[in-house]
């Protein structure tokens, strides 16, 4: 893959990022920090809990642009007001970064937390602690499972009260955007063409 593969698949997606600094600290990560394999993986191993759309080669990254298209629509929502659009889309960019550790070898029930820790122990290291961006995308990332985050996170972290819309929309997005019932809907639609 090339250096700036994150600019020219993601190039939509950072762009709605609008703070500058945490569009490169997250274009960064992916060109950097993520594993190679990231760019060319099916989204799930099993195909049990991802629609066909982004199973195969490839599958992750069109995941995580589904995730995304859905954050997007979920920003659209009242209440919403207090989440900033950035932060969540820098956390559904890196949220399966390690999804399957970090030498590709098999699905890690713990992912969110190594992708949430790599993430920080990257930004830290490569722009400094005190980056505003840093605490949000970290948790956003961390509880990307929401109700389905293991024990190495629910026995660990919190999820701090500022911060539970953004957790919410991040794990909606991800969820809503990997059900397999969009199965059902294209072979349905498929049934008319």
């Amino acid at each position: 893959m090339g250096k700036n593969i994150a600019e020219q698949i993601f190039a939509e997606e950072l762009a709605l990022i609008e703070n500058e600094a945490l569009k490169v600290a997250v274009t960064r990560y992916l060109n950097e920090a993520a594993p190679s394999y990231f760019w060319t993986a099916p989204s799930s191993s099993s195909g049990k809990h991802h629609s066909r759309f982004d199973a195969g080669e490839g599958g992750l990254v069109r995941h995580t642009k589904m995730t995304i298209a859905v954050c997007m629509e979920l920003l659209r929502l009242s209440g919403m007001e207090q989440v900033v659009q950035g932060e969540a889309i820098a956390a559904l960019l890196i949220h399966d970064s390690v999804k399957n550790g970090m030498n590709g070898a098999h699905y890690r029930a713990d992912h969110p937390r190594l992708a949430a820790e790599r993430w920080y122990t990257f930004v830290e290291k490569e722009f400094g602690p005190e980056v505003t961006y840093l605490r949000p995308v970290f948790y956003y990332a961390l509880w990307h499972s929401g109700q389905w985050s293991g024990p190495s996170i629910r026995d660990n972290f919190e999820r701090p009260q500022d911060l539970l819309a953004g957790i919410k929309v991040v794990h909606l997005s991800d969820y809503i955007a990997s059900r397999n019932f969009f199965n059902k809907a294209v072979d349905f639609a498929n049934e008319f063409i």
